[in-house]
Order: structure tokens, then C-alpha cells, then sequence
């Protein structure tokens, strides 16, 4: 009985715990390279599962499509290639409607990179 009761506690939290964790929807916040004044930044994200797919860039009309995209608990990771010259890595921490992180951009061989802070739009 016991072993019953503590497996469907574990399935019960499984379930919120996935349901929480969904990134679906636009976020925006301020994306700051080196020591430099923040800019602005959006993502437009979509979950399905542990992939997500997308959007990012400096305004709605400014996006580049997300390469790949996943979640793995509160750890958020995209991927976008520009083209085979430039990509951006995109690490991110999920704290309820907020996420903040880091983006790496590799242009020409040369990296640089930023500290991004995102808070989900409420519709």
C-alpha cells in the first residue's frame, strides 16, 4: 500500500512539474553585451514536449527562426543558425514568468557574449 501511495505521488508531481515548466507564448526583456547599455529582446517560443521551436530577435518584425530548442526541467537551451558563418547559442534558466541567462554569438570565428533577462507577456 505504501509503495502504491508513493508511486502516485511521484507520478502526481511528474505532472506538475510538467506542467509548469511550459515556455509557449512571447517573452521580452533586455539582452546586454560585454558591459555595453541593454537592448531590447523577444522570443516567441513554442512547447511541444521537451522540444521547443520559434523565435528570437531585437523586435517582432526583427526574428530569426530557432535551429533547435529543448527543455530539460528548468534548463532552457536554442539554437539559431544564421548561416554557416554566424549562430547563436542561447542558455536559459526558467524561474516561473521570468528566465535569464546567456547568449553566446559566433560570427567569423570570433564569439561574444551576453547576459539576457526575459519576463513572459501576459495575454
Amino acid at each position: 500500500m505504501k509503495r502504491m501511495f508513493a508511486y502516485c505521488l511521484l507520478l502526481a508531481l511528474m505532472a506538475v512539474t510538467a506542467a509548469a515548466a511550459d515556455v509557449t507564448g512571447r517573452w521580452t526583456g533586455n539582452l546586454a553585451v560585454d558591459n555595453n547599455d541593454p537592448e531590447s529582446f523577444t522570443l516567441i517560443l513554442k512547447q511541444e514536449g521537451a522540444a521547443i521551436a520559434g523565435s528570437v530577435g531585437a523586435t517582432d518584425g526583427d526574428q530569426v527562426a530557432v535551429t533547435t530548442g529543448k527543455i530539460d526541467g528548468n534548463k532552457i537551451t536554442l539554437e539559431v543558425k544564421q548561416n554557416e558563418d554566424r549562430s547563436l547559442k542561447i542558455e536559459l534558466i526558467l524561474e516561473g514568468d521570468q528566465m535569464s541567462g546567456d547568449l553566446t554569438a559566433t560570427r567569423g570565428g570570433r564569439t561574444k557574449t551576453a547576459k539576457i533577462i526575459l519576463t513572459r507577456v501576459k495575454q
